[in-house]
């Protein structure tokens, strides 16, 4: 009667309480899952806000001068430019001049002073309408590799405007990269019996400084005479400051560098409206 009565209450018990069994392993599976699912959801959001705070960053960035930058300090520097840039302008499938940077100095001999001559009214006139130090122009030096003498004897004025972009080209690299650099003197391959330089300084270029340099000269390399397709804006900025060039004694025993005017052979003698350095 009593082992009844014991099996009855553990059967009420078991009811009450059920035995203990084995965890289902499917609810793990899917917790898994779940978890796996949040990390993906959490990486592709990070990801996405990611994307647009680079998207942001980069519309407040102001764009690049120029993808090149030169290497190097001083002198080094501005020749890095120059084989930069003189290998893009091209005639007959050559380069069409080669470019060396120097400090000023002709002939082992510094050159003290850069001077623009005012244009002679007959039968008087002359004198100099600039006259500046040169304590902080560089001069970039152009070869024709045809000649020995580096001249250029069959230049068209298309040429010469080549000669001009690409001298402006070096110009704005220079006072970009070059602090200390406040003119450029190309001294341009001799043609027709003149030796052209081309005089640009930094406070004329202000406003083409501050924007990518494809905004000032957008045209793409090689260029040729063929290709030239900025030519007024090239002409804009170095039309008028293109020269004869003359290097002649100055008046401390140094060199001066006149730009314009007469050959030093035809100027008129002192007295005659001439100023003489």
């Amino acid at each position: 009667m009593n082992s009844v009565s014991e099996a009855d209450d553990r059967r009420e018990l078991e009811t009450v309480v059920p035995p203990l069994t084995r965890p289902k392993t499917h609810n793990v599976v899917h917790g898994g899952r779940f978890t796996l699912a949040y990390l993906i959801l959490v990486l592709v959001f990070g990801g996405v806000a990611s994307f647009f705070t680079y998207l942001i960053v980069r519309e407040d960035a102001p764009p690049a001068w120029s993808s090149f930058k030169p290497q190097g300090g001083g002198l080094a520097r501005a020749s890095s430019i120059a084989n930069h840039v003189a290998p893009n302008y091209r005639a007959d499938g050559e380069q069409i001049a080669l470019v060396e940077a120097q400090p000023p100095i002709v002939q082992n001999r510094v050159v003290d002073a850069i001077a623009i001559a005012r244009d002679r009214i007959r039968p008087v006139g002359g004198g100099y309408r600039s006259f500046e130090p040169a304590t902080r122009t560089l001069f970039y030096v152009f070869c024709s590799p045809q000649q020995q003498d580096c001249a250029f004897p069959n230049a068209t004025p298309e040429h010469i405007t080549l000669f001009q972009r690409e001298s402006l080209e070096l110009a704005l690299y220079t006072f970009k990269y070059m602090n200390d650099v406040d003119a450029v003197v190309a001294l341009l391959p001799p043609t027709g019996g003149q030796n052209p330089a081309v005089y640009l300084r930094r406070r004329a270029l202000t406003k083409q400084l501050e924007q990518p340099l494809h905004m000032t000269l957008p045209g793409r390399a090689p260029f040729t005479v063929n290709t030239l397709t900025d030519k007024s804006a090239v002409e804009r900025h170095t039309l008028d400051r293109t020269f004869p060039a003359y290097f002649q004694p100055a008046a401390n025993g140094g060199v001066m560098l006149r730009l314009g005017g007469p050959p030093p052979e035809e100027q008129p003698q002192e007295g005659a409206g001439q100023q003489t350095p």
